[in-house]
């Protein structure tokens, strides 16, 4: 049986060999741009084309939409192939599909579970189990890295919780431990791939700024339209209009929830602009002179305005401004050696407590009258005193909407599913406990290290622009919820090129 399998393991791998390169004609970069246009458009704005065309001639919506996302798809497929890139072809999938909340449930109580992280098969899972097969064919064995490793131990230690714990939902729990465990396989495929020559870490982030760009001009239409379209099997969320907030000055028109691109939400949506925005803008001041790279930033900026997320605004401020501060000190507008003058640690010290406290203030007064953002900050109380009351394996993994309650907590927002924790940090060690939340912190840290030390290494705007990325995830993770995969993987497979590019 060994040898039989050896025998078709070699076959297979020869095969792949035959259209694997590491260069085409437009090099993995190019490939990465070209192909990431193609499927973008594919996906975001022929699928639903011709579904709708298949229902005006009486094809029901969702068949419609089956149908034409497995003709783009194959379309897709079958031109990869012929142009002999099917490893960067598989990159680009990746990350695509990663950024659209398409999904299928596989057992009735599949959407009873917090986000959606129950059985459910979401298409990013079959080009990121290619990419997984074909890294595996090509490599017998892996060496696991740190930051990888504190992933999967952040799944192992959300596995043991849900054992030994006593969350109130022990399934859930080990569906998030499988949860955090996709999102090392991404990293770690994304990372390996960087590594083999699939796509470059410039590739990864171009796909991004491609992607972006297309759920930008989706959610820009639907604001046109003032309303969905109805794709919700694609991602597109179906959100009341009137509840959303009208445009200052002008009346009538309404922007927010139903802004969703098809991500899944507007939460995602704000998510995927507040960290690839810092790219964009490092992006556009490297190719200085291009009309079209001038104006990605502000396109994605509109749209972010248009989900009206204020989290994601506060996460987008806070990587742009440490992006213009490291690019200043790239062009010798700052010296650092200024930088660590005692007079200047002290006012700047000084500036950041102010602006913190104001901040917060500020944050109050803003919000002091709105529901949803009291229930943030309350949820934010609530998963503190959660994770303190229990150190070791938290409340277990998605565990917190099943166990708001005993603290008083609200678990849901205006009837309907489990309302998870609206922290990504907070929830971390809420609901896997003090041990489970440093892994997840440290896993971070590297991550912005490494895109530090890039930056160090090469000063350059579209350098200052990753880092400024990294610290626009981790602030707008303070105030959103870890638990979808549209919030996570993309930013995951950006971290895999990054540390990849280092190794």
């Amino acid at each position: 049986m060994s040898t039989a399998s050896e025998t078709i393991t070699t076959t297979v791998s020869h095969q792949l060999n035959k259209y694997q390169r590491a260069e085409t004609p437009f090099s993995p970069t190019g490939d990465a741009v070209f192909l990431s246009v193609l499927l973008t458009v594919g996906l975001l704005f022929a699928t639903p084309a011709i579904a709708t065309l298949l229902n005006i001639v009486g094809v029901p919506m969702i068949y419609g939409l089956l149908a034409s996302l497995a003709l783009i798809i194959s379309a897709y497929s079958v031109f990869v192939i012929s142009i002999g890139a099917i490893p960067v072809g598989v990159c680009v999938a990746a990350i695509i599909t990663a950024t659209i909340s398409s999904n299928v449930p596989l057992l009735s109580s599949a959407t009873e579970y917090p986000a959606n992280i129950g059985p459910h098969l979401w298409l990013v899972f079959i080009p990121l189990g290619i990419l997984v097969a074909m890294l595996a064919l090509r490599q017998s064995t892996f060496e696991v890295i740190p930051v990888e490793m504190l992933i999967i131990g952040m799944a192992v230690w959300a596995l043991l919780g849900a054992i030994l714990g006593s969350p109130e939902r022990p399934l859930v729990a080990v569906f998030f431990s499988l949860y955090v465990g996709v999102l090392a396989v991404s990293f770690g495929a994304m990372y390996r791939a960087v590594q083999r020559g699939y796509i470059s870490p410039r590739g990864v982030v171009y796909v991004l700024l491609v992607v972006a760009a297309g759920h930008a001009v989706f959610g820009v239409v639907q604001f046109a339209a003032q309303g969905s379209f109805g794709f919700s099997f694609l991602g597109e969320v179906a959100r009341d209009v009137s509840k959303s907030r009208a445009v200052f000055p002008i009346g009538g028109l309404m922007y927010g929830l139903y802004i969703s691109g098809l991500t899944g939400g507007s939460a995602p949506l704000s998510i995927l602009l507040a960290f690839v925005t810092p790219l964009s803008v490092g992006f556009a001041i490297e190719r200085r002179g291009s009309y079209a790279v001038l104006s990605l930033p502000l396109l994605l900026s509109f749209a972010l305005f248009l989900t009206a997320k204020e989290s994601a605004f506060m996460g987008l401020f806070a990587g742009l401004g440490v992006g213009a501060l490291l690019w200043a000190i790239g062009n010798d507008w700052i010296e650092l050696s200024s930088l660590v003058d005692r007079r200047v640690i002290a006012g700047g010290s000084a500036v950041i407590v102010a602006g913190v406290v104001g901040s917060l203030w500020y944050l109050q007064r803003l919000f002091e009258n709105s529901n949803s953002a009291s229930i943030r900050f309350r949820q934010l109380a609530g998963g503190i005193q959660m994770a303190l009351d229990n150190p070791l394996f938290g409340i277990g993994g998605a565990n917190y909407a099943y166990t708001a309650s005993q603290y008083n907590l609200p678990s849901q927002l205006g009837g309907g599913s489990a309302f998870p924790i609206h922290s990504m940090i907070v929830g971390m060690f809420a609901e896997i406990g003090f041990v489970g939340g440093l892994l997840f912190l440290l896993a971070l840290g590297l991550v912005f290290l490494s895109a530090l030390s890039s930056w160090i290494a090469r000063p350059t705007a579209f350098r200052a622009g990753i880092v400024g990325a990294v610290v626009a995830y981790v602030v707008v993770g303070f105030w959103v919820t870890p638990l979808r995969y549209a919030n996570t993987i993309p930013f995951w497979f950006l971290a895999g090129a990054l540390v990849g590019s280092h190794e």
